[in-house]
């Protein structure tokens, strides 16, 4: 390809010349096998045939860590709606299975864009859901006053305490504590086993600049006995943005204990009969959260401040062992700080923007609701909140600079009151159906699918202080606020801006034609420039009338070339019937085409 350029102005035609972007699922182990079909038009000899075998196993319940409490069979429905549509003329048939007992066909192997098709669901589940997360550091704020903040790791709502409060907070992914025995570090350890150094860090304390620290402690649940003259020394790793544990080098916590350690250290002898039962012990650390958050300016460290993390160390002696993450996620590390924030409580607006919410113009919504995740455990109050969304048609990100750039926005009329639950830390919770401010949005006459929508949460009567504090997108994309909306597929008919793309699937939907009209179907790459070039898509489901923003085509080169600076012209097809053909062996069945001008 690209081997030489005449000087002639040459046909390059795309019967329907389209890439715009999109999307990619991937499974492992999936092989799909093409035939070339055949130069007759038949086009069914194409298509694979895909059996999908979900599993759907007591196992598949078990909570994945890093996901906010998500179940693994909810992350394969959310796999299943990405790959089922980014799929287009395949035949595809599902099958799910349980454990021993094997599974049945619930659908069979069909053409996935058959009209005809019937729909698979579950009972009384008939409309799809489509669910969307915050992917961007400007996609989440907070304003205090008329300053936005978009950086925040922990989002406060609906205030921004002042005052003394307590913020509870426990180890909640594997990566988050670790054990080193010798040079090698593992994550999956129980902790404070059999002489190691262990690391614990916690990332949901989220503790206001400038507090002063009034007492901290750890707390360790019992895995194994403890034996008579046991101990350890707990100390901090004095740094303001700790990293955590995934890929662990050698002596990667000596190295980090030895590079940062903070003065303050706790030892303490283990004696029984303290440790006997499986009730979670307390080890008082308050000097070294001290150390580590600072109380003024001049000392202040920020380990575990704002939305940063805070890392442990505890380096044991003896056999007896307490649960980690892994071994009981339930009773993993947890770290209790008791801090007086500087000021009084500040009420605050909070502003969440989804980027691409595909929901056509005009569609009836029939439910949305958005589900956030705790930083921290909170059972002490009960804050009012009240959601609205912002009226607009392509609403903005958020911005630093923009004074007001929260509540100077125009506000739906409908708003939904909800009073926030009890939180743990890194697990997620739903608020109350908000379909009515998602319907007041989409019914306007500006709305197209595909564009940004923003919802913004206030306090709402309850006592001042009262708060949850919530994972930002800077605090952990994984633990992003999450939308999702429900709607009536028949009422999807209005404004909507999609993706669409395509690429050649079969032998005879690309073509070379020579200057003397003669056809070759069976190159191994594309002359373009010394010969017409022709492209065929099939399956592009773009509605008739469609307003196209944009579109490409994205080519590989198959070999290196430096000659000049190529000009290519590119024409589409234009059959009278609306259906390309594909390309046959006759004489100059690209250049006798009928071409868009």
């Amino acid at each position: 390809m690209f081997n030489s350029f005449n000087k002639k102005i040459f046909y390059f035609i795309a019967c329907l010349s389209l890439s715009v972007g999109g999307g990619s699922a991937y499974a492992d182990d999936t092989e799909i096998f093409f035939s070339s079909g055949s130069s007759t038009g038949n086009t069914a000899l194409v298509r694979p045939n895909v059996l999908l075998i979900l599993d759907t196993s007591g196992s598949m319940s078990a909570t994945v860590a890093g996901t906010g409490g998500k179940t693994r069979i909810q992350l394969m429905k959310e796999a299943m709606v990405k790959i089922i549509t980014g799929m287009e003329d395949v035949n595809v048939g599902l099958m799910r299975f349980t454990y021993k007992n094997g599974g049945a066909i619930v659908y069979p192997i069909k053409h996935i864009d058959d009209a005809n098709a019937l729909t698979v669901s579950e009972p009384n589940d008939l409309t799809p859901t489509y669910s969307y997360t915050i992917d961007a550091s400007s996609n989440d704020a907070e304003q205090a006053g008329t300053a936005v903040d978009i950086d925040d790791a922990i989002i406060n709502i609906p205030t921004l305490k002042g005052g003394g409060t307590t913020v509870i907070d426990q180890v909640g992914t594997s990566d988050n504590d670790a054990s080193q025995s010798g040079s090698t570090v593992t994550t999956t350890a129980a902790f404070f086993n059999d002489g190691a150094l262990e690391g614990a860090r916690f990332t949901g304390l989220s503790i206001p600049v400038g507090s002063t620290i009034t007492s901290a402690s750890l707390a360790l649940t019992r895995r194994s006995n403890i034996d008579a003259g046991d101990s350890t020394i707990i100390s901090g790793e004095k740094i303001s943005n700790c990293v955590d544990y995934s890929s662990p080098g050698v002596n990667e916590l000596s190295t980090r204990k030895a590079a940062s350690p903070t003065t303050a250290f706790i030892n303490t002898n283990v004696t029984p009969p303290k440790f006997e039962t499986s009730d979670p012990e307390t080890i008082d650390v308050t000097s070294i959260i001290r150390e580590l958050v600072g109380g003024t300016p001049a000392v202040v460290n920020n380990a575990g401040v704002g939305g940063n993390p805070l890392c442990l160390f505890s380096d044991s002696t003896g056999n007896g062992s307490f649960h980690s993450f892994d071994t009981s996620s339930t009773d993993a590390p947890k770290l209790t700080v008791n801090y007086t924030a500087p000021g009084a409580n500040t009420v605050q607006e909070t502003g969440l923007r989804f980027s691409k919410v595909e929901i056509p113009q005009g569609a009836t919504i029939t439910s949305a609701k958005l589900i956030l995740t705790g930083s921290s455990t909170d059972i002490s109050t009960k804050p009012k909140w009240s959601i609205r969304g912002e009226l607009a048609t392509n609403s903005v990100t958020f911005n630093a600079a923009t004074a007001s750039g929260i509540s100077g926005r125009d506000h739906t009329a409908a708003s939904v009151n909800f009073t926030a639950p009890d939180t743990t830390a890194d697990t997620s919770f739903d608020t109350d159906d908000i379909k009515t401010v998602v319907q007041e949005i989409v019914n306007q006459a500006g709305w197209c699918g595909g564009s940004p929508m923003t919802f913004f949460i206030t306090e709402n009567g309850g006592p001042l202080g009262d708060t949850r504090t919530i994972h930002s997108y800077d605090s952990n994309p994984s633990f992003a606020p999450q939308l999702e909306i429900s709607y009536g597929n028949a009422s999807g008919t209005g404004c909507y801006e999609s993706t669409e793309t395509a690429q050649i699937s079969g032998k005879y939907d690309d073509a070379e034609e020579k200057s003397n009209g003669d056809m070759s179907l069976t190159s191994s790459d594309l002359d373009i420039g010394s010969k017409y070039i022709g492209l065929r898509f099939t399956d592009i489901d773009i509605p008739n009338g469609a307003t196209i923003i944009d579109a490409s085509l994205t080519f590989e080169c198959s070999g290196d070339s430096t000659d000049g600076t190529p000009t290519f012209r590119i024409n589409g097809e234009n059959p009278t019937d609306g259906d390309a053909d594909i390309f046959s062996s006759a004489d100059e069945n690209i250049t006798d085409r009928t071409l868009t001008s």
